[in-house]
């Protein structure tokens, strides 16, 4: 979006020499801090003259004057702006305007306003032939943007700009030479809506009506009420805003809280698990190591007794093949007196198992 200039057209002819009436809503399009009040009626009117627009102009500037400096207000009155005090901005201001019209006559609209009500009214009564004749031009500031469909979609917008230093608000040096303001529909130079007054003689009259009227002072009160009320509501929904915010950061404090604790608990249960495991590896190993230990006794006990059976019965047969070739008896020939003392205790008991097992064969083979 540029910051200068929108979308502009030079005039078409029948709305050359035809009347512009410019509708200002002071209060949703004020001017930039700094920017002499005395240099927007001659801008606007260099503006449109430069596309062509040569009829009669007015400009008529509306809105809630409480607060604005009485030197604001008369520095833009002394270039024949028009000034409407108006708590309800422009909505019923311009449809009144419009609806009391008579003449079918082309006239130039051009409306600087971000009332959106507003603009969708008259566009809507523009395209359905109830207000024929206008051309409408249109001023915001560049943070408003119009909704799609756009107005000139649907009826012809010969300009819009913004309301900017940069584009409609720009001086180019030249804003004093132009052609004096006129009241085109009846509109007094200053007027208040909400007393429905408009017989003022000068600015000091009207300056004073808005400053002493009992009504005045009653709509300040109930301005400044509802100013008060706008400002405790705001606080209320900043407050609720807040509490709000520290709701869902204390939620998500605890939701994280909650997740490191499960990760805590999980990471606790995985340790416990691998511990458990590694413990029974480690008994199933002892077990193994006592089973392949015990196996290992068992057969080399196995071992030993195979050894000692197979050395008696080979010893049991060199006696027995000694006993048949001497007729006499090995044992018999032993000096039994050595044999007792003999020391080896194991070899003693296998040596008298021997004799005793040779005298029981010895006995057997007499006895048949």
């Amino acid at each position: 979006m540029s910051t200068r200039i929108k979308r502009v057209n030079m005039a078409k002819p029948e709305y050359e020499t035809s009347e512009t009436v410019v509708f200002w809503d002071m209060d949703n399009c004020p001017l930039p801090n700094g920017y002499d009040p005395c240099l927007l009626a001659p801008r606007i009117d260099t503006e449109l003259e430069d596309l062509g627009y040569d009829g009669p102009l007015m400009i008529v500037a509306a809105g809630n004057l409480y607060g604005i400096p009485n030197e604001f207000l008369r520095a833009l009155s002394s270039t024949g702006v028009l000034i409407r005090h108006c708590i309800r901005g422009l909505y019923s201001m311009v449809i009144e305007y419009l609806d009391s019209r008579t003449s079918q006559s082309p006239m130039t609209l051009m409306l600087i306003t971000t009332d959106s009500s507003l603009l969708d009214s008259v566009v809507c009564q523009i395209y359905k032939g109830v207000y024929v004749g206008y051309n409408l031009l249109l001023a915001h500031p560049p943070f408003y943007e119009i909704e799609d469909p756009h107005h000139r979609s649907l009826v012809y917008v010969g300009a819009e700009w913004l309301w900017t230093r940069y584009s409609l608000l720009k001086v180019s040096g030249f804003e004093e030479e132009t052609r004096g303001l006129v009241d085109i529909g009846g509109f007094q130079k200053f007027s208040c809506e909400s007393c429905h007054v408009d017989s003022f003689r000068n600015f000091a009259d009207f300056i004073e009506h808005c400053e002493t009227s009992e009504l005045h002072q009653a709509l300040r009160e109930r301005e400044w009420e509802r100013e008060k009320a706008e400002r405790e509501k705001a606080e209320r929904e900043r407050e609720w805003e807040r509490e709000k915010a520290e709701k869902a950061e204390k939620a998500e404090r605890e939701k994280a809280e909650r997740e490191r604790e499960w990760e805590k608990a999980e990471k606790a249960e995985r340790e416990k698990a691998e511990k458990a495991r590694e413990e029974k590896a480690e008994v199933e190993k002892a077990e193994r190591e006592k089973a392949d230990e015990v196996e290992k006794v068992e057969r080399e006990k196995a071992e030993r007794e195979k050894a000692e059976k197979e050395k008696a019965e080979k010893e049991k047969a060199n006696n027995l093949e000694i006993g048949d070739e001497g007729g006499e008896s090995s044992f018999e020939q032993m000096n039994l007196k050595e044999f007792e003392e003999d020391s080896n205790e194991e070899r003693k008991k296998q040596m008298m198992d021997l004799r005793k097992n040779f005298m029981e064969q010895m006995n057997v083979a007499e006895e048949e």
